[in-house]
Order: C-alpha cells, then sequence, then structure tokens
C-alpha cells in the first residue's frame, strides 16, 4: 500500500490481500483440523479467538498509527506479517528435522 500510485494500483493491492486470505484461512482450519482430537477443540477455540482479536486490536492500532503518519499503518503491518512468515519458516524447518 505504501507504493500504490493511484486508484488502478490500490485495486491491484487490495485484489491480492483478498485473494490470500482467501486461501490462508481455510488451509489454516483445515491443517488445524488434522490434530488429534484430544487437542482439536483447543486449538480450533484458540485460532478463532486470535484472529477475532486481531480483528478488534488491528483497527485500533492502525488507527492510532495513521494519526501519526499516514505511511505508519502500512509498515508496522507489514513488519509483523514478516515477522509471521519468519515463525511460519522456521517452524516448518524444525518440522522437517522431526
Amino acid at each position: 500500500m505504501v507504493l500504490t500510485t493511484g486508484f488502478v494500483s490500490v485495486l491491484v493491492v487490495f485484489g491480492l490481500f483478498a485473494v490470500s486470505s482467501a486461501i490462508t484461512v481455510p488451509t489454516l482450519n483445515a491443517t488445524l483440523s488434522k490434530t488429534d482430537n484430544q487437542h482439536k477443540g483447543t486449538l480450533m477455540g484458540f485460532a478463532s479467538t486470535a484472529g477475532n482479536l486481531s480483528k478488534v486490536i488491528a483497527p485500533l492500532l492502525t488507527g492510532y498509527l495513521y494519526k501519526s503518519n499516514i505511511e505508519l499503518p502500512y509498515i508496522t503491518m507489514g513488519g509483523i506479517a514478516l515477522i509471521g512468515v519468519v515463525i511460519c519458516c522456521i517452524w516448518i524447518k524444525n518440522q522437517k528435522n522431526k
């Protein structure tokens, strides 16, 4: 979003976001549902809670950041997403080593 220059580029970025969300959320839920039955409910509940909590915290945080600097919310959320990617890569590497 920081690098968009016009309406068309904003539409492209939002389109990519929509497609990635449409792929990620069902894949995450399917992966979580493959856990053993003893912990499935806890894990699915935690995932739902984390997702819903992020829908409350993210707008509040980004509103505050937007008030400070118009580009800050995008940079901050991009950094958080990058941290998530690093954590996932480390987790996948550890799973392959088991």
